[in-house]
């Protein structure tokens, strides 16, 4: 799980420094970002809005389904959302001892001590995550009406999510069949997008 986290920071391609799980990690996460923004299911999220300009729109699509899936959770994971979050949570409290940026080990600090996966199934928090970006990012500003075009939406996408988890899994799958640094064990969740890595 460190590694999937550290996709957003880690910089450049030499991950050597890094335990075998984690630089896998780090790749998976890198090959699904990239596999989602070419899905057709997260284009269609992200040419729904309406609100706000296309240049943010994929910020905009990635935030909503992130509340979507915790929203939904049971449908794709084994284990409890609670469950799962007190297992990321123990992953990312130990950063500092991989000797990782001083950005990531914040970063991780907030989202524990704010309880932020847990608390992503409540529509206040992804207005929070919004109003956050938006300071760097006016159009990101949740006005009332994108506030309500984002209440729309997470109904309207529920299954477009779950398509998208399924095209995701089956990524993230065919990957690991590649990658060196794979771990052994089996995936712990259904849906193999959220299988332990680091």
């Amino acid at each position: 799980m460190r590694g999937s986290f550290l996709g957003d920071y880690a910089r450049g391609r030499d991950l050597s420094r890094y335990p075998p799980a984690v630089r896998f990690g780090i790749r998976l996460h890198r090959h699904l970002d990239g596999r989602t923004d070419a899905n057709p299911h997260f284009l269609q999220v992200r040419r729904s809005f309406t609100e706000i300009r296309p240049r943010v729109c994929g910020i905009a699509a990635d935030l909503l389904l992130d509340h979507i899936l915790a929203r939904n959770w049971e449908r794709f994971a084994a284990e409890s959302l609670p469950e799962f979050t007190r297992g990321v949570y123990a992953a990312l409290a130990d950063l500092a001892a991989l000797g990782d940026s001083s950005d990531a080990v914040l970063s991780s600090a907030r989202i524990i001590g704010e309880d932020r996966l847990t608390r992503y199934t409540e529509f206040p928090t992804l207005l929070t995550a919004f109003r956050r970006l938006g300071t760097r990012l006016p159009d990101l500003e949740p006005t009332p009406a994108l506030t309500a075009e984002l209440e729309r939406l997470t109904v309207r996408h529920a299954e477009t999510m779950a398509a998208l988890m399924a095209d995701l899994a089956d990524d993230a799958g065919a990957y690991r069949l590649l990658d060196p640094d794979a771990p052994a064990d089996p995936p712990r969740y259904r849906a193999r997008f959220f299988e332990e890595a680091g």
